[in-house]
């Protein structure tokens, strides 16, 4: 047995010797380590309790013998003997990983893109814009009240890649990570609906909070109908 000292000495290596670890991989961890770190902090986070309560009774145990005047030494090679303090800070830290790592973040924001100019104006168009945060992967859901994305209308060929450059450059966002629709809403939008666009994501980004995800299933066939008749005499009308 080592002496209460060589303990302390042993002890407060480790501490050190962690601390440098974690500064270590944290400024030099990739991208897609970090996501791998999240994905084995999710499959221990069931258990993170039950370890956590375990090294925490294990560090009761080893104050209390330090009290008393007992001695320790590291723990054998052959044998399972941690130090208790250690053990719960391991696992402690572990614990913050797992739920950190399960917490999505959702903004919503919309932007007015009506041309007003255009004519009278019975209904605003807008940009709205979802953007879902996991981690280090950022999405973004983009919905347009323009009849489409480019090819006809007022929003122009170019306005995709106009959009998912700028949130690449401004957001560091992934232009795959961008996904947006037409509302295909009969409206005169205006000339720069994909700087508007991107303020809306950006707005959205700005107010994340925690949320948690489910799914449903409904029914509505109250709404729809078959815009192209066939007449009686085989013609048809749209």
């Amino acid at each position: 047995m080592g002496s209460t000292t060589d303990a302390g000495s042993w002890q407060a290596n480790g501490l050190r010797a962690i601390s440098r670890g974690l500064r270590r991989e944290e400024r030099d961890d990739t991208p897609g380590q970090r996501a791998a770190h999240d994905r084995i902090a999710q499959r221990c986070q069931p258990h993170w309790l039950w370890f956590a309560l375990a090294g925490t009774a294990c560090a009761v145990r080893s104050i209390r013998a330090l009290i008393r005047g007992h001695r320790f030494a590291p723990p054998p090679a052959n044998g399972w003997q941690p130090c208790g303090l250690l053990l719960a800070v391991l696992l402690l830290f572990f614990a913050g990983l797992s739920t950190s790592a399960a917490q999505l973040l959702a903004g919503v924001a919309k932007v007015d893109i009506t041309d007003r100019a255009g004519g009278p104006v019975n209904d605003p168009s807008y940009a709205k814009a979802l953007v879902l945060r996991d981690g280090s992967t950022t999405v973004v859901l983009v919905t347009v009240d323009a009849v489409a994305i480019g090819g006809i209308g007022r929003v122009g060929n170019d306005y995709l890649g106009n959009v998912r450059a700028a949130l690449e450059r401004e957001l560091g966002i992934p232009p795959a990570s961008v996904l947006v629709n037409a509302s295909h809403c009969h409206s005169v939008v205006r000339a720069d609906t994909d700087a508007l666009t991107v303020q809306a994501v950006k707005e959205a980004a700005k107010n994340l909070v925690p949320v948690r995800a489910g799914a449903g299933r409904g029914r509505e066939d109250r709404i729809m109908e078959n815009r192209r008749l066939k007449l009686k005499d085989g013609s048809e009308l749209d």
